[in-house]
């Protein structure tokens, strides 16, 4: 494409930015009468009366989730406090007691975590590293067991491009530090696996209806049931949309680009469908999300305030395993799965030119896994993958006249054998060690091992050692893309980190979970998206380290009070051609505090988010470095405004950047118009709003 570098079935270059300052977006009318309702709603709660069972939403998750078991950390079940890793988790009630609308939202509540959005896609950083360029390809996104990341640009989607709709994830296991000993690519910093509901949590139906700024609306239908002869069955689809906003690009306020403002031009949709279902050990899953996105921010040299740019990205994704003992001490997982990403894009130029951008991926793959418990004392994990990504074409011309800049097709594939041994030395000291191999036909092999010495002297404590390494494979976006704007680099090799970190972890009651940790990362042959005689190309040439550390806090009182909160602190150094020293989007610190309690006799549960980010350097060359910033939000909902027939309702409303805090993301190297001006910051969301109403029957 003329501009700009996407393709291959991912979506466009995707950065750091999101949306700025501006009124809440909802008419006055609208305004009213949804509060009339509300109101109608608190009358009727009065007169029937609020009653206590809300007790049940309170009281239910305390000693579940201090004692809940993780899966992603060792590809089987364990408590946290045991598992090779610092695990983070965030449960469906805190889904619904935060108003988190995306999953974007959901990671960035979590200790270590931080996301930027562009107006198209939302970005991840990890541990004080996000170099723009990237598109969330060092950290493995699974949605139960299943990897969501495309074999074109390595992408996790994390916005309203993610498969799943947030209202149906059960919890989000966050396994930080290197897995590519037990996973492979893309576990780089860590592993995000999304565990999603059953027809357990509904035995019936659920009608979900919610309004927000900017127009946003969005209706889901969902059902769910567990049958008497075990099979449990679970579907669900929703349509969201949004108008857009207004917004204003200092960088671009010229006279040739209507001084710097856009009126509604970040305007989207998506489509989601999401069904399972299992019986006996089997379980089939598959998923579909189509997303169009509009693009204001004028990027990849285009007239800003000129419209029709925009992109849609359509995915889905089909799941076939089982699961088994073959024996009292051995059990067999084995799945099958294919996948698929399309992508188009449409960029408008001057004089006027449309530049269509094309990416489709398709995959296909197979995994078998092993478990053993035969030798006392060792808990095996042996296991193979094979993947073929069969069909990688990518597009890019100009429509009239036809100018073609790039078209390629492409095919690629991988497997792996991987073992892993839980040996518990003895009662209070165990040592988990793991090993992977994998070969890809574009670049070769990589082994990545992982190594974790677990000392508990008490129940309730653990010091944990760890090592591993991990890899990032050059994608076929990075390999092979190429437009007017751009140039391939089929040499590229993987990128490559090692991992050491100290943590301790200490749970002396079911009431409280305290964690800290210290580590520091390596890492080589970093591929970063360069310029380079006016043309944008990938390139293995930097390296970087950090040292950091986190510490996180749990707490639960009686009455269904809920706290939890975490610090990082990262220094994190880049050597390279571009960057000596601190890189890019690289905050130094990250505070995260929620809070949720019940108030009103239990009748309603409040919920209260509070977020900073430290300050960050932008681009070389583009303006000064971004200041640190704070960010609140307030959740307010209940479902006991009803007894009876009506008990199934649920309210919530919620307010997002409660004080109207003006902050930025870092711009990418793609954010400059036809003008040659180029973005420093991208301007994030001001305050907003959003209702929800569920009914469960």
């Amino acid at each position: 494409m003329k501009a700009h570098i996407i393709i291959i079935n991912e979506y466009l270059l995707r950065l750091p930015e999101n949306q700025p300052r501006q009124p809440m977006c909802i008419s006055r009318f609208k305004l009213a009468l949804l509060l009339a309702r509300m109101a109608m709603l608190w009358a009727t709660a009065n007169t029937i009366g609020f009653g206590a069972e809300l007790d049940e939403l309170i009281d239910l998750p305390l000693e579940q989730l201090m004692n809940i078991e993780v899966y992603s950390a060792s590809k089987f079940p364990q408590k946290k406090i045991d598992a090779p890793a610092l695990v983070s988790i965030v449960t469906a009630q805190d889904i619904q007691d935060y108003g988190y609308r995306t999953l974007d939202e959901i990671l960035n509540s979590i200790r270590g975590l931080y996301t930027n959005y562009d107006h198209n896609y939302n970005y991840l950083g990890v541990r004080g590293f996000s170099p723009p360029g990237d598109y969330n390809s060092k950290i493995l996104l699974l949605i139960d067991g299943y990897r969501t990341n495309d074999p074109a640009a390595d992408q996790a989607s994390l916005g309203t491009d993610f498969l799943l709709d947030v209202d149906l994830i059960d919890r989000v296991e966050y396994v930080s530090g290197p897995g590519s000993a037990l996973y492979g690519n893309n576990a780089f910093f860590g592993v995000i696996n999304i565990i999603t509901k059953d027809g357990t949590h509904y035995q019936g139906g659920e009608l979900s209806g919610q309004y927000g700024s900017f127009g946003y609306n969005k209706e889901r239908g969902t059902y769910g049931k567990q049958f008497d002869n075990g099979a449990n069955l679970l579907l669900s689809g929703s349509h969201q949309y949004a108008d857009g906003q207004n917004l204003f690009f200092q960088e671009f306020n010229a006279p040739g680009s209507d001084s710097g403002k856009v009126r509604h031009e970040d305007a989207g949709r998506a489509d989601r469908l999401f069904g399972k279902f299992s019986y006996r050990g089997f379980k089939l899953e598959g998923g579909f999300v189509n997303r169009k996105q509009e693009i204001p921010t004028a990027s990849f040299g285009q007239l800003l305030g000129s419209g029709g740019s925009f992109t849609i990205d359509r995915q889905y994704f089909l799941d076939l395993s089982y699961s088994g003992d073959l024996s009292d001490t051995l059990n067999l997982y084995a799945h099958a799965y294919s996948g698929s990403h399309n992508y188009d894009g449409d960029y408008v130029y001057i004089p006027p030119t449309l530049n269509k951008d094309r990416g489709r991926a398709n995959w296909a793959g197979t995994e078998l896994k092993f478990v053993s418990t035969y030798f006392d004392r060792h808990k095996l994990v042996v296991g193979g993958e094979y993947q073929n990504n069969f069909d990688l074409q990518a597009a890019n011309f100009d429509v009239n006249p036809y100018l073609p800049y790039t078209e390629s097709d492409a095919h690629n594939y991988r497997y792996s054998f991987y073992a892993q041994d839980d040996f518990n030395i003895v009662h209070d000291l165990a040592l988990n060690a793991g090993l992977r191999y994998d070969y890809y036909n574009t670049f070769g092999d990589t082994v990545n091992p992982r190594a974790a010495l677990i000392y508990k002297p008490w129940d309730s404590t653990a010091f944990k050692l760890l090592y591993g390494t991990a890899f990032r494979a050059p994608n076929a976006y990075e390999l092979y893309y190429a437009s007017g704007s751009s140039r391939p680099n089929p040499d590229l090799q993987p990128e490559k980190i090692a991992t050491y970190e100290v943590v301790i972890e200490h749970q002396p009651s079911n009431h409280l979970r305290m964690a800290a940790s210290g580590f520091r990362y390596q890492i080589s042959d970093l591929i970063n998206l360069t310029t380079d005689n006016d043309q944008l190309t990938f390139r293995n040439q930097a390296k970087a380290n950090a040292w950091g550390t986190e510490a996180e806090i749990e707490y639960f009182w009686e009455n269904g009070t809920r706290l939890r909160g975490s610090y990082t602190w990262v220094d994190v150094k880049q050597q390279g051609a571009l960057t000596d020293g601190t890189p890019p989007n690289s905050p130094g610190s990250l505070v995260k505090l929620n809070l949720s309690l019940p108030i009103w006799d239990k009748a309603f549960r409040l919920g209260s988010q509070f977020l900073y980010t430290g300050g960050r350097k932008t681009l070389l060359g583009r303006g000064k470095s971004l200041e640190g910033y704070p960010v609140v939000d307030l959740t307010l909902r209940t479902d006991q405004l009803f007894k009876g027939q009506l008990k199934g309702f649920e309210v919530s409303a919620s307010v997002y950047n409660l004080f109207d805090q003006t902050y930025f993301s870092v711009a990418g190297e793609e954010h400059c118009d036809n003008l040659g001006a180029c973005l420093n910051g991208i301007p994030q969301v001001g305050r907003n709003f959003r209702a929800m109403l569920n009914y469960r029957f």
